[in-house]
C-alpha cells in the first residue's frame, strides 16, 4: 500500500476511536471559570504600615467590610507577634469593628482581619484579608529632657481664686528619637510620684490651667515618654494663699494695666488688685489687717487733678492720710508708693501749702501738717534755706526747685529720680538711659538689712508710662519689684 494512503487511513481510524470514547463535539464551548465573590475588608484606623511605636505603647485597630449584593455577618481577626511561639485567633461572631492591645513589648507585629458575608444564601469569606504590619521599639536607657516653660515661679505664691497656668516641652536625645506622650498631675507637695493620679497620656497635651485652688502647698508634675519607653518628669512647687499684698491703682485702670503688672512685677506674689475709687473703702482695706504690704500706684495725670474737689477731698486730714500713717506705723506693715502725686495728696485740707516746710516754720511731726513726705516717706530733706523734693529731668526743671509753682502753691514737679535723705537710702537705680546709675526708688529706714525691715519704698513715676523721661525698661520692672517686695519680707515665709 502506498505509504501516504496508509498514514491517512491510520489517522482516520484513531480519530474515530477518540470520538467513540470522548465524544466529537468539536464546537461545544468551554465552561466559564467561577467568578470570585465581591467581598472586601479594610482597616480604617490603627498604626500605619511599618510604623514604629514606642516601647510599652498601645495599638487600637478599627475596620469595616463590604459585600454586594448581600451583607456582612461577622469578622475574623488575628493579632500576631511575629516570631512568638503562639498566635491568638479571635473568632468574632458579632459585628464589632475594633480591637486594642496595650503595654506592647519590643518586637514586630501583624494584624489580620477578614470579613464574612452572606450572598445568595451562602456565607463567603474574604480571601484577601486586610493586613497591617508594625513594630514596637526597644526600651532605651536615655531619658528625654522635659522642662516646665511657664507657670508660677518655684516656691512662689499665687492668690486664692486666681488661675494657675502651666506649659511644658521636651526633647529626646535617644537614638530612636521622638516624644510619644505627655502626662501631668497636681497634688499636695507631700504626695509621692507613685501615688499621683496622672492624666491620660497624650502627645498633643502640653498646657494645663487650674482655677480656684484651695489654700495650700502644691506640686505640679509634667512627664514625657519617648519612643523607646523612657520617661522623665519635671516639677514645680508653689503655694496658694489668701493675698497678703494689696495692689491699689489710684485712677481707672485697664486690662492692659493689670496684665503689665502681673507679668512684669507681681506674678510671683499673692496679691489682690484694687481700684481706689471709693476712699472710704480704701481706708477700710488699710484698717482690715489682712495685707502685710500695700503697693499704691497713682495712674492719673497730676496736672488735671491738683485743683479738683475730689483730689482735695481724698487728702483731708483724718481720712486717707491718717489711715496710711497708721498702717505704716503698725508692726509688719509695708508701703510702696508709686507716683509723686500721692505726696501731694497725703496732706491736710490745705492740700498743697508747702510754705511751712519751705520756710522752716513747720517743725512738727504730726500728720496733716504738710509733713507726710518728710516724716513718713523720708523722701525730702529740708532746712530754713533749702527744700528738696524730687529732681526733675524735663528741660528747664533740673536741680532743686522750691520755686516750682502750681496755682500759687509750691510743689515738686515730675519726680523721675529721687535722691535719698539722711534717713533713707536708694534701693534700686536706673540701669539705662540718661539717668543710668541714679536712684529711682528709695527706702526707709536706711538701715534695713533683713527682709521685713524696710517699712516704706517710694518712687516718683508710674512704671508703665513710657512717655515720661525716665520710663523704665520693661525687663527691669520684674527685677525691681522682686527686690522691693523681698525687702518687705514678702515671698519669704
Amino acid at each position: 500500500m502506498n505509504p501516504k494512503i496508509f498514514k491517512l487511513v491510520l489517522f482516520l481510524v484513531v480519530t474515530l476511536l477518540v470520538c467513540m470514547f470522548n465524544g466529537c463535539a468539536e464546537n461545544e464551548p468551554t465552561a466559564p471559570e467561577e467568578k470570585p465573590i465581591p467581598i472586601e475588608t479594610s482597616i480604617i484606623a490603627g498604626p500605619a504600615e511599618n510604623e514604629v511605636l514606642g516601647f510599652n505603647s498601645s495599638a487600637t485597630f478599627s475596620w469595616d467590610g463590604e459585600i454586594r449584593p448581600g451583607h456582612i455577618t461577622a469578622f475574623t481577626y488575628l493579632f500576631l507577634q511575629l516570631g512568638a511561639t503562639t498566635d491568638t485567633l479571635f473568632n468574632n461572631t458579632a459585628l464589632e469593628r475594633t480591637y486594642s492591645e496595650s503595654e506592647l513589648a519590643t518586637g514586630n507585629y501583624r494584624f489580620i482581619v477578614y470579613a464574612h458575608g452572606l450572598q445568595d444564601d451562602s456565607v463567603h469569606v474574604d480571601q484577601t484579608p486586610a493586613i497591617r504590619n508594625f513594630s514596637v521599639g526597644a526600651a532605651d536607657a536615655i531619658a528625654p529632657v522635659i522642662t516646665i516653660d511657664r507657670g508660677p515661679k518655684e516656691d512662689s505664691y499665687a492668690s486664692t481664686g486666681s488661675s494657675v497656668f502651666f506649659e511644658w516641652s521636651a526633647t529626646d536625645p535617644s537614638p530612636a528619637g521622638g516624644i510619644v506622650s505627655y502626662e501631668y498631675a497636681l497634688d499636695d507637695i507631700s504626695v509621692a510620684e507613685g501615688d499621683l493620679e496622672w492624666s491620660e497620656p497624650r502627645k498633643e497635651t502640653t498646657q494645663k490651667s487650674y482655677y480656684n485652688l484651695a489654700n495650700g502647698s502644691y506640686r505640679f508634675w509634667a512627664k514625657a515618654t519617648d519612643v523607646g519607653g523612657s520617661s522623665a518628669t519635671a516639677t514645680r512647687d508653689f503655694v496658694i494663699k489668701t493675698p497678703d499684698i494689696l495692689f491699689a491703682i489710684d485712677g481707672p485702670y485697664t486690662d492692659a494695666d493689670l496684665k503689665f503688672w502681673h507679668e512684669n512685677a507681681l506674678r510671683d506674689f499673692a496679691y489682690e488688685d484694687y481700684e481706689v475709687s471709693d476712699k472710704a473703702d480704701f481706708i477700710a482695706k488699710l484698717q482690715s489687717g489682712q495685707y502685710s504690704s500695700v503697693v499704691w500706684a497713682w495712674k492719673n495725670d497730676w496736672s488735671a487733678l491738683l485743683d479738683s474737689a475730689d483730689f482735695v477731698d481724698v487728702t483731708a486730714a483724718g481720712t486717707v492720710a491718717e489711715a496710711v500713717y497708721n498702717y505704716v506705723e503698725s508692726p509688719n506693715r509695708h508701703l510702696w508708693i508709686i507716683g509723686a502725686e500721692i505726696l501731694y495728696g497725703l496732706d491736710d485740707v490745705d492740700a498743697l501749702a508747702w510754705e511751712e516746710v519751705i520756710d522752716g516754720t513747720d517743725t512738727s511731726e504730726v500728720i496733716g501738717q504738710n509733713t507726710f513726705a518728710r516724716e513718713v516717706l523720708h523722701v525730702t530733706s529740708w532746712d530754713e534755706d533749702d527744700f528738696q523734693g524730687c529732681v526733675a529731668t524735663a528741660a528747664g526743671q533740673a536741680g532743686n526747685y522750691p520755686n516750682m509753682i502750681v496755682d500759687g502753691q509750691a510743689t515738686f514737679s515730675w519726680c523721675d529720680y529721687t535722691p535719698p535723705t539722711d534717713d533713707a537710702v536708694a534701693i534700686y537705680n536706673f540701669s539705662s538711659g540718661g539717668l543710668e546709675g541714679e536712684p529711682c526708688a528709695v527706702r526707709y529706714p536706711a538701715d534695713a538689712p533683713n527682709p521685713g525691715d524696710t517699712k516704706v519704698v517710694f518712687m516718683g513715676f508710674y512704671l508703665t508710662d513710657s512717655s515720661q523721661p525716665a520710663a523704665m525698661k520693661t525687663s527691669d520692672v520684674y527685677d525691681m519689684a522682686t527686690v522691693l517686695l523681698t525687702a518687705f519680707g514678702e515671698n519669704e515665709d
